[in-house]
């Protein structure tokens, strides 16, 4: 696994950019308005896939500004992406202290190429700001897994990929895990490409746990599981040793391990990420009935009403608020996470959730395990 840096000082200066000039090396939209920028200089991308995100110190960003990132696909460009800066995901204050601030980790699939810019109100580019792309490597877990034993797939327990079964590095964590009772789940997306194969799937998720890791300085990978879209279920941050069996993503007791998914509200709560965007369009069957699957299941086993909206204190802070048991991120954080198209079903899933613990769901049966 490789990763690099730049810094944003050393991004070519495009203030008052225009058409004419963002446009080389390749066609891009305008800046319509009068804004310092800078972009970066194009850069390769190393391997099957790269992990790019932009971080900063305290109050080295202003509010207003912005990260973009575009991708080269054989010869034509990529319209200018924002990068997710809104913060909304992060560790509780213990695990914060020796955190960065950053945008979202961005996953590039099937391109070559790819340059970041920076959008501005002010004089000049927030230059303290560094652009930080990892290359996730190749690993034995990239040909894809096989599935756990037949007993364990036909248990109410979904199947769930194991840290190993995704090659986690784990001289990367730091700390140990704190846990507590799940009483609410998230669900998130990770905006990121819509396009990958299941052999990129556990190269992505390395990805992102380096991100979250050595550029945002978080204990581990945020988020508790994650699904690809081909129905797959992988355990994310690190709860203990299973000695091989189906993960849980507990301590021995049940209590769930503390992620780092939903700033301030991470305690107590279980965060499950879908690997792409879905802003714009849904997600894939296969994907939404391993979701359901999981969310069953997590409910169940922690006596959570998944059609209910209650009052949700969080154990460590107190904080109080009412919402949804089975909550879109961007119900308790300024966010647009999971996705306008994807949130919209939020109540349908709540639903189907709800029918698969009663056992009156049409189809109760785990999703079939992609291997192509």
């Amino acid at each position: 696994m490789a990763f690099g840096t730049s810094s944003v000082a050393a991004m070519r200066t495009a203030a008052g950019a225009t058409r004419s000039a963002q446009s080389t090396p390749g066609a891009a939209d305008p800046i319509t308005t009068a804004r310092a920028g800078a972009v970066t200089p194009v850069q390769d991308v190393a391997g099957d896939l790269a992990v790019v995100g932009v971080t900063w110190p305290k109050n080295a960003v202003s509010a207003g500004d912005q990260f973009q990132i575009r991708t080269l696909t054989g010869a034509a460009w990529s319209q200018w992406e924002t990068l997710d800066a809104d913060q909304g995901d992060g560790p509780d204050p213990a695990e914060a202290a020796t955190a960065t601030r950053g945008t979202s980790p961005y996953v590039v699939t099937g391109a070559s190429k790819f340059e970041v810019r920076s959008l501005t109100t002010d004089q000049a580019a927030p230059t303290a700001a560094k652009v930080q792309v990892v290359d996730p490597g190749t690993s034995g877990a990239d040909d894809l897994r096989a599935a756990p034993g037949a007993a364990e797939a036909a248990a109410a327990k979904p199947v769930i990929y194991t840290r190993a079964q995704w090659g986690a590095d784990e001289s990367l964590r730091r700390a140990a895990p704190v846990y507590g009772q799940v009483q609410l789940g998230f669900v998130h997306h990770t905006v990121s490409s819509n396009s990958y194969t299941s052999s990129q799937v556990p190269a992505m998720i390395r990805g992102i746990y380096a991100y979250h890791v050595k550029a945002e300085g978080w204990n581990d990978i945020g988020y508790n599981f994650l699904i690809d879209k081909f129905g797959n279920v992988y355990e994310g941050r690190y709860s203990r040793d299973y000695g091989g069996a189906n993960p849980s993503g507990d301590d021995a007791s049940g209590k769930g391990v503390t992620g780092a998914h939903t700033l301030g509200w991470n305690s107590g709560t279980v965060g499950i990420a879908l690997l792409g965007t879905f802003t714009g369009q849904d997600v894939t069957p296969a994907a939404r009935q391993a979701l359901e699957s999981m969310l069953a299941w997590e409910a169940s086993r922690n006596g959570i009403n998944p059609q209910a909206t209650e009052p949700f204190v969080n154990p460590v802070s107190g904080a109080t608020i009412t919402s949804a048991n089975i909550a879109g991120h961007r119900d308790y954080n300024a966010t647009a996470c999971p996705g306008d198209t994807f949130y919209q079903t939020l109540p349908t899933i709540r639903a189907d959730v709800a029918a698969r613990i009663t056992g009156s769901s049409p189809d109760t049966t785990p999703p079939t395990t992609y291997s192509g």
